[in-house]
């Protein structure tokens, strides 16, 4: 191979190498840019490291600051140092790209060298039989002169100009299939990895990479002035290097794909979770209805015997008037004498008057009990609200409650009721905390135009609120149900699109929430 082509072919196969370390870097990290963005992320995530390796490979005084005077490659343990230096500048690189994320890039950069590091050394073992089977063949045709110098100078040059294109091309590939697993799963699980994930993450990339190194060290060394290689003398070293190599790699991929299968549990127990919040939250809202209608139902059973009572005493009253009448027409008979009509006791009026004022007074207070005085714009939500005042009462709780349902968006009731019922109960915890007379929840639900704003404030003991990011901590026993609250109602957020916060201030803990207008999900 000419000096041209070996340059050519060395410029794409760094640029190859280039691409999937940019390639597993924007599918990780998530980074979303236009075309001139995403040109300029490949530049500055494979240039530095590509320049690089050109310097080692042909810049003279960066060889002889790497391997010596000499510039020659004696012992495969002299390029350790520059495999080292080239993580560094992958690590650097992909840090000027995303510096808020130094976690992640660190770990992508860690993982792509061990990868690319192992695999090397396995597909090389693979490949190398090639032109191994083919030079003895060669050789044979040689002695036999079958062949002249010339004719074995040429075929010589074709089998290792194929056996390098052959091995360029089976050892991107490898790397390629083995971070597109890896991709597919770290997008999969859906979050960045949190610190003991992150440990065990490692643990696979850490023993590739130190496999890697181990190998490196003992791949070339010179034994009486002459080059070996380490599997010269030792032919099963061609198949244990690459089961060792795609062992390492197999395990990498596992742990990433564990990871993202634990989280898929999780994820599927917190919905389940979910779920049940959901049925529990109707079922209280089914208890509450059909509390009302057996009320409404007993006062439609005594009904008859309230307008029996009601027509005695107006039956008393008339009796009494008329009685009062005949004494003026009657003379001798004593006024003032008590007589039993019909059985019921004769008084006066204005006392019978007063007994069907407070009769009728009890009727109303009895009715009240099953009758509903708020008026939010939805059933669902006036019922909800109306336990609240009734739970408010209960636990001396001073609730001020300003809240009308958005007819005008397309925010369905249920999910208005998670979030209500949920961000309820977490008051009321907070609340129960507290001496009576410090306990106060305040609600307020406005639509403006195509956003609906959600706002719930109650009182807390001042510093009592432990948090974990931008969230409270809970201090529930059960560690099921931590946060289980606030994800219900970030679940409903995320739903329409909408915004939460939560914040400490001036002694009190105060959740908002915006909901966007026709934006489910």
């Amino acid at each position: 191979m000419n000096k041209e082509l070996e340059v050519l072919m060395d410029i794409l196969f760094l640029a190859a190498q280039g691409w999937l370390f940019y390639r597993l870097m924007i599918q990780v990290l998530g980074i979303q840019s236009s075309n001139w963005e995403k040109w300029r992320a490949y530049i500055m995530l494979a240039a530095p490291f590509g320049i690089y390796r050109m310097l080692i490979m042909y810049a003279e005084p960066v060889r002889k600051l790497i391997y010596g005077p000499e510039t020659l490659i004696r012992n495969s343990r002299d390029t350790i140092g520059g495999v080292l230096l080239g993580c560094l500048i992958l690590l650097v690189s992909g840090l000027c790209y995303s510096p808020k994320r130094g976690t992640e890039v660190t770990y992508l950069t860690l993982m792509y060298t061990a990868v690319c590091e192992i695999l090397r050394f396995g597909v090389f073992c693979l490949t190398y039989l090639f032109p191994n089977l083919l030079f003895a063949l060669l050789n044979r045709l040689l002695e036999q002169q079958e062949i002249g110098e010339k004719q074995y100078m040429f075929w010589a040059g074709i089998i290792q100009d194929g056996w390098q294109w052959l091995f360029f091309t089976m050892y991107l590939v490898c790397v390629f299939l083995t971070l597109r697993e890896c991709v597919k799963y770290l997008v999969r699980a859906g979050r960045k990895p949190k610190g003991s994930e992150l440990f065990y993450l490692m643990i696979p990339v850490a023993v590739s990479f130190g496999l890697g190194i181990l190998l490196r060290s003992m791949w070339v060394f010179v034994l009486d002035d002459q080059m070996h290689l380490i599997f010269d003398n030792t032919p099963f070293l061609y198949v244990m290097i690459p089961g060792i190599a795609f062992c390492s790699v197999l395990l990498v991929v596992s742990g990433i794909r564990m990871r993202c299968r634990l989280i898929e549990e999780e994820e599927e127990r917190f919905h389940h979770q979910v779920y049940q919040s959901q049925l529990e939250d109707m079922e209280r809202y089914l208890r509450d209805l059909e509390g009302m209608q057996e009320g409404l139902k007993g006062m439609r059973h005594d009904m008859k015997n309230y307008a029996a009572d009601i027509h005695a005493l107006i039956r008393l009253m008339q009796t009494k008037r008329q009685k009062h009448v005949k004494e003026e027409s009657i003379e001798g008979l004593p006024v003032g004498t008590e007589e039993s009509i019909g059985g019921l006791p004769v008084g006066t009026e204005e006392s019978i008057q007063k007994e069907l004022i407070g009769y009728l007074g009890s009727m109303e207070h009895a009715l009240d009990q099953f009758q509903v005085h708020e008026y939010t714009g939805n059933t669902v939500t006036d019922v909800i609200i109306h336990r609240f005042r009734q739970q408010a009462k209960s636990e001396g709780i001073r609730l001020e409650c300003r809240f009308c349902f958005p007819q005008s968006l397309e925010i369905h009731p249920f999910d208005i009721s998670i979030i209500l019922n949920n961000a309820w109960n977490n008051a009321m915890e907070a609340c129960k905390k507290l001496p009576v007379k410090e306990r106060m929840v305040s609600l307020k639900g406005v639509q403006r135009e195509g956003i609906f704003f959600l706002e719930m404030r109650n009182s807390i003991k001042r510093g009592s609120v432990k948090w974990e990011g931008s969230f409270p901590v809970s201090e529930k026993l059960q560690k099921e149900e931590h946060g289980l609250g606030l994800k219900n109602i970030a679940r409903c957020v995320k739903k329409y699109g909408g915004y939460l916060e939560c914040r400490e201030e001036a002694g009190s803990f105060l959740l908002t929430i915006l909901l966007q207008s026709s934006y489910p999900q």
